[in-house]
């Protein structure tokens, strides 16, 4: 047994069982529980989505816009593989690099898997982007296209905006989620 000490009592530790000095490990402190009420960038790579920030809207936006000027350029291609190549990109780009398309690693951004925290796959990467590409195919229809595409995006961003966790349509039909890489850096 140890012995409570008055720094114990004003913690709040006393009375809590402990038969070796290794047990209030399995205790959290207050300051453990503080930390969890905190803003949750903070986590190791243990940690789930859950406990970490989401990545701010502005951020995903550009690495979306990023990534959709890489997919029209390789649609510059000639005949339809250029076309093809752009929806191929968009569809697995998520996949490559740990769950980071060539946006998202340039913005600082990571595909996880909301269920275990582990980066978005080829699998998941065209189950998240199936919407996205389905715009890619509208936006190639002669003059109302890119209307259509513009509306389709739009909608995507309200859905980001209005969810809590900053999920789209592409999130919820792959169950993922995207966040910040600085939590990785801690």
């Amino acid at each position: 047994m140890t012995q409570h000490t008055i720094e114990d009592e004003a913690e709040g530790t006393e009375g809590r069982p402990s038969s070796s000095p290794h047990d209030d490990e399995a205790w959290p402190s207050e300051s453990d529980e503080r930390e969890d009420e905190g803003d949750g960038a903070s986590g190791g790579a243990a940690s789930g989505p859950s406990s970490r920030a989401k990545a701010d809207t502005l951020n995903r936006s550009i690495a979306r816009f990023i990534d959709i000027l890489i997919a029209l350029l390789l649609a510059r291609l000639p005949g339809y593989v250029g076309v093809l190549s752009g929806l191929t990109y968009v569809g697995i780009a998520d996949g490559l690099m740990g769950g980071r398309s060539i946006g998202k690693r340039i913005i600082g951004l990571r595909v996880l898997r909301s269920k275990d925290g582990t980066h978005a796959d080829f699998r998941a990467s065209i189950l998240r982007n199936s919407p996205i590409g389905l715009l890619y195919l509208i936006f190639h229809i002669p003059l109302i296209g890119w209307a259509l595409a513009c509306m389709g995006l739009g909608f995507e961003l309200l859905l980001m905006i209005g969810s809590p966790e900053g999920r789209r349509l592409g999130d919820e039909i792959a169950d993922t989620v995207v966040e910040d890489e600085e939590g990785d850096r801690d």
